[in-house]
């Protein structure tokens, strides 16, 4: 198996990516967030039902295949090229 690398929610701020999500009370409002708009993340207001969804924690797990050789890619601790 590959190596496993953990990415806290501050080094996906950097990335470009798009989160969606059903309300987890009311299920009736789709909730969409982007790191564009991070500071939105503390205090998300559901528009239906006005419940505060908090983030205490949020890390995404990425399973690289095991590569060795020339196609090897190196990265330090931001993900950046080596």
């Amino acid at each position: 198996m590959g190596s496993v690398e953990k990415i806290p929610l501050e080094r996906l701020s950097r990335a470009k990516m798009n989160l969606s999500f059903r309300c987890p009370i009311c299920k009736a409002a789709t909730i969409r967030l982007t790191t564009e708009n991070m500071d939105r993340w503390k205090d998300v207001k559901c528009p239906v039902c006005s419940s505060t969804i908090i983030f205490e924690g949020f890390t995404i797990s990425v399973i690289r295949p095991e590569i060795t050789g020339e196609n090897a890619l190196m990265t330090d601790d931001t993900g950046a090229r080596t």
